[in-house]
């Protein structure tokens, strides 16, 4: 009995041993979908933007209220600590009070430039915000694009090496057999030796192509994790390659629909617009200034005789006559920084057509690519079945069918270039024309 006891803990602790020694193979799968939505929460770049949009919420509250009354209230207590004139006890004590208001009735018309300022900069800061959204939307689908791309060149890189070794084994049968000398042989193992590095640089590719994607989406670059290969598919469908082009039209009309929709230049529009008016603003300085003004005030020597209290009203005009030129600095700053915002609206006009441009001539060439690589991967399809039956029968070398067989592999790797390369160009110039999430 006790030998059983003992045997059965002895078969525990070897199986618990050989669970623990087991590797964690476990790892998470994530989708287009959840790298978008994850990439879109974590950016570091987002929450700079999040917070320019409260504080110009922060600001445009500010603004509305220099049109409401500003209230005050002050209060003070004194004690004189010598008496030497003999004054009575009760009458070394002061209180006082004050309650005031005062409201500004006009000031050049600088508190209606300033509202509409901050109006300005608040819908510039939301569609600010809105194309930052565009922008980290678009380098997480093309660096998922990327790893899509690179996990297919891995599979045909190891496809193509489990090839080599078999073909290397025939090789050295026929070899073995007197068939083949042994230049063959070694050929064979040179160009699996060349399979072997390319598949290495394919994998390094792939896992650098992983840590990029990772860093998007704000989570660690060395996590062990794949990504859904098949959310993106890896042939097209040439018709709808021909419709996307036809919904696009010419390049005027790409640019047109870029200028109306893009939230970057319309942000442009509306700062350059919120200048004109901080300009308006330091043109109000050289009116007068129109002040209503009210307070309540108490003094006593007592915290009673709250009824006789005074309250106050009047009227104030400060007219500037000579502000030794303060103000027309700051007149000439506001013509500055109203130039610096027309340049800057200028130059996001000529980054939007560029980027336009671009766009439009990749998404042409990548559109020739695929239509060429189809036609490149039958005929290395069919130059290398035609190469393996004619060494059968002795009309081929060894290196004639390697260098068919490189031809394979280069024109399928093309091949897959070639459809993700137009799907990256198609979301470039979606991106450049501002309907990138459409």
């Amino acid at each position: 009995m006790i030998k059983k006891i003992f045997a059965i803990l002895f078969l525990a602790v070897l199986l618990s041993q050989g669970l623990m020694s087991q590797p964690d193979n476990t790892y998470k799968v994530y989708s287009l979908q959840e790298v978008l939505r994850i990439s879109l929460k974590n950016n570091y770049d987002l929450r700079i933007n999040n917070a320019n949009v409260e504080y110009s919420k922060a600001d445009l509250k500010n603004a509305f209220g220099q049109y409401l009354p500003g209230i005050s209230l002050s209060s003070g207590y004194q004690r004189q600590l010598t008496n030497s004139n003999d004054i009575p006890t009760d009458l070394l004590n002061s209180y006082n009070m004050r309650l005031g208001a005062n409201l500004t009735l006009f000031d050049g018309f600088g508190r209606e430039a300033n509202y509409s300022r901050a109006q300005k900069n608040l819908e510039s800061s939301n569609l600010s915000l809105e194309q930052m959204l565009q922008t980290v939307y678009l380098d997480a689908y093309n660096e998922y694009i990327n790893v899509v791309r690179s996990h297919q060149i891995v599979r045909i890189r190891r496809e193509n090496l489990e090839l080599g070794k078999a073909e290397l084994e025939r090789i050295n049968a026929k070899y073995e057999a007197g068939v083949l000398p042994v230049t063959a042989v070694y050929s064979q193992e040179a160009d699996l030796g060349n399979k072997e590095i390319d598949l290495i640089s394919s994998e390094n590719d792939y896992n650098t192509a992983k840590a990029r994607l990772l860093t998007i989406m704000g989570l660690s670059p060395d996590m062990n994790v794949e990504f859904n290969v098949a959310d993106i598919p890896a042939t097209l469908d040439m018709n709808e390659v021909h419709s996307y082009r036809e919904e696009v039209g010419s390049f005027p009309n790409a640019v047109a629909k870029a200028l109306d929709n893009r939230m970057d230049y319309k942000a442009a529009k509306l700062r350059y617009e919120a200048s004109q008016y901080s300009l308006e603003i330091s043109k109000s300085n050289y009116y007068p200034v129109l002040t209503a003004n009210s307070f309540w005030s108490w003094n006593n020597n007592n915290l009673e005789g709250f009824d006789k209290s005074n309250i106050y009203f009047g009227l104030s005009l400060n007219v500037p006559i000579f502000s030794n030129f303060a103000v027309d600095a700051q007149v000439q700053s506001g013509k500055l920084a109203l130039e610096q915002k027309n340049v800057e609206l200028l130059k996001v006009e000529q980054n939007i057509r560029a980027s336009v441009q671009i766009a439009y001539l990749n998404l042409q060439a990548a559109e020739k690519q695929v239509e060429i690589s189809e036609k490149t991967v039958f005929s290395a399809q069919e130059n290398y079945k035609s190469t393996q039956e004619r060494l059968q029968v002795g009309a081929a070398t060894i290196n004639d069918l390697i260098q068919a067989n490189t031809q394979l592999i280069t024109a399928q790797i093309n091949q897959i270039s070639s459809v993700y390369s137009y799907v990256r160009a198609k979301n470039d110039l979606k991106y450049s024309m501002g309907n990138l999430a459409e």
